[in-house]
C-alpha cells in the first residue's frame, strides 16, 4: 500500500458523526440484540428487569413502540436474535439450566420457550443466518472454547461441536456477509479483540486484532465487503471499528456514549447502521448513522496501485452520488 492510499485511509478514519442518542421506553439488565426483517422494520430483544425476554419494535412508519414482556421462564443471558426471512425471526438465549434455548416469531405469533439441550453454555449465544435455510449458533462452552450448533431447514438442529483454539474471555459475536462466509469475534485471553472466520466449511485459527475491550463485541455486515464491530471498554466508553475488503481494519473510533453492557449492532440496509446499548441509567439507548462516500480525488487511487477500472468506478460514483464506492475506503457516518 503506498503513501497516497494510506493517507486517504487515515483521512476517512476520523471520528464519525452519528445521530443524537435516543433514550427508549425500555429497561434492561444486559446487552440488547436486534433483528431486521426488512430495511423498514427492526425488533430489539433484551432481558428485562424481571429476567423475562422482552422486545420493542420499530418501523420506518411508526417509529419505536414500547417494551413488551414476552413471558416464559427466566432467561440467564442476553438474547441473540436473527431474521432469516421477512416473515421469520429466531431468538436464542441461555436457560436457567445453562442449555441453549430458543423462541421464534412468524406473522401468527411468538412461539413458546424451547429447550434445545446439549452442552452447558458459559456465555450468551450468538446466532447468524447465512441463507434462509441455514443458521449457526456460537457460544463459549464448558471448557472455555468456542462451540457451534448448526441448524438447517432440511435436518433441523445438529449436535454441539467444540471448535478448539484459544480460550474466550467473553461471549462471541457472529456475522455472515455471504452465503459461504461467517466471521466470529470475541474477547481473547489477553482481553484483546479476536477474530475467526468460516469459509465454505473450514474454520480459521483465531487472529488477535490487538484492540483492547472489556466485554463481548457486537458485529454487523452492511454488504459482502464490509464488517462493523462495536464494543465497550473498561471505562464504559463505546467504540467501533470497521473492515473493508480493499483497506483492511481501521483504527478504533470512540462514539459519544457510555454503556454498562455489551452493545447490539445491526445494518438494516447497506447505507445504514444502528447501535443499541444499555445506558448507565439501565435504559435502552439508540444511535444511528447513514453512510456517505468520501470525495477522494480519483488521481489518489491511480497513484495507489489500485486497478484503473476501480478508479474510474469511483469517479462515476462521485458524479452519480451513489454510495457503494465504500468498498475502496472507509465511509464517514453522518447524521441520519
Amino acid at each position: 500500500m503506498n503513501a497516497a492510499l494510506d493517507a486517504a485511509r487515515t483521512e476517512f478514519a476520523r471520528p464519525s458523526n452519528w445521530s443524537a442518542q435516543e433514550r427508549l421506553d425500555a429497561h434492561l439488565t444486559g446487552g440488547p440484540s436486534i433483528a431486521s426483517r426488512t430495511p423498514d422494520v427492526m425488533t430489539v430483544f433484551y432481558r428485562g428487569e424481571n429476567n423475562h425476554l422482552w422486545h420493542i419494535a420499530w418501523s420506518a412508519k411508526a417509529g419505536f413502540g414500547v417494551g413488551r414482556d414476552m413471558g416464559g421462564p427466566p432467561i440467564a443471558s442476553h438474547p441473540s436474535a436473527v431474521s432469516r426471512a421477512s416473515d421469520h425471526m429466531e431468538v436464542f438465549y441461555r436457560g436457567e439450566n445453562d442449555h441453549l434455548c430458543h423462541r421464534w416469531w412468524t406473522p401468527a405469533a411468538f412461539s413458546d420457550h424451547q429447550d434445545l439441550g446439549g452442552v452447558a453454555l458459559t456465555s450468551h449465544p450468538a446466532a447468524v443466518s447465512r441463507t434462509i435455510n441455514d443458521m449457526d449458533i456460537f457460544y463459549r462452552g464448558p471448557n472455555g472454547h468456542l462451540w457451534r450448533r448448526p441448524w438447517s431447514a432440511l435436518t433441523g438442529f445438529g449436535s454441539d461441536s467444540d471448535l478448539g483454539g484459544v480460550a474466550l474471555s467473553s461471549s462471541p459475536a457472529a456475522v455472515s456477509r455471504s452465503a459461504d462466509r461467517m466471521d466470529i469475534f470475541f474477547q481473547g485471553p489477553n482481553a484483546h479483540l479476536f477474530h475467526r472466520t468460516w469459509i465454505s466449511g473450514s474454520f480459521s485459527e483465531a487472529q488477535d486484532l490487538g484492540v483492547a475491550l472489556d466485554d463481548a463485541p457486537a458485529a454487523a455486515s452492511r454488504d459482502a465487503d464490509h464488517i462493523e464491530v462495536a464494543f465497550r471498554r473498561a471505562d464504559n466508553t463505546l467504540w467501533h471499528m470497521w473492515w473493508g475488503s480493499a483497506f483492511g481494519w481501521t483504527d478504533p473510533e470512540r462514539l459519544d456514549a457510555l454503556t454498562g453492557a455489551s452493545p447490539g449492532l445491526i445494518s438494516r440496509s447497506p447505507d445504514h447502521l444502528e447501535i443499541f446499548y444499555r445506558g448507565l441509567d439501565g435504559a435502552l439507548w439508540h444511535d444511528s448513522g447513514a453512510l456517505v462516500c468520501p470525495p477522494l480525488p480519483v488521481r489518489e487511487y491511480r497513484h495507489a496501485a489500485v486497478r484503473p477500472q476501480m478508479a474510474q468506478e469511483v469517479l462515476r460514483t462521485r458524479r452519480a452520488r451513489i454510495k457503494w464506492c465504500t468498498r475502496l475506503v472507509p465511509c464517514r457516518v453522518v447524521r441520519s
